[in-house]
């Protein structure tokens, strides 16, 4: 969730000034934990099979298109409002080609969907935080 001090830092980016305790009293006002729940239940994880068409393009052709699939790894997508955004073939969280086991990739693709719904809602909440203050 957004910190005043991470507000702080957006408002200054943008020529506003506010104190540190006008931020902290606007964000009192903010449901951050609300507005999260909101965006993360437009998040949606799905673990492929490789075998499934995505978006009407065989499995074929996926395998066909990309080198990153690892052959005993895991992939999952990440639908935002039933919209594709996230092929994930490796674990986001590592550098290279970090394949995913079974016993792994739902905890990771959920890591990254939290993720994604945190910077959504930390859009709205600054939106909100703004208007508080302005």
């Amino acid at each position: 969730m957004f910190t005043k001090i991470q507000v702080w830092q957006r408002l200054s980016s943008r020529g506003v000034n506010k104190s540190l305790s006008e931020i902290e009293v606007a964000l009192t006002q903010v449901d951050q934990q609300s507005i999260f729940d909101k965006h993360r239940a437009r998040v949606r994880v799905e673990i492929w099979d490789k075998k499934t068409p995505i978006n009407g393009v065989p499995a074929e052709r996926i395998f066909a298109s990309r080198t990153d699939i690892p052959e005993n790894g895991e992939v999952y997508l990440l639908y935002i409002d039933d919209r594709l955004v996230y092929f994930q073939p490796h674990d986001p969280n590592q550098s290279g080609l970090v394949a995913m086991t079974k016993d792994s990739v739902l905890a990771i693709a959920n890591q990254h969907a939290d993720q994604v719904a945190e910077e959504l809602a930390n859009e709205e909440i600054f939106e909100k935080v703004l208007e508080q203050l302005l």
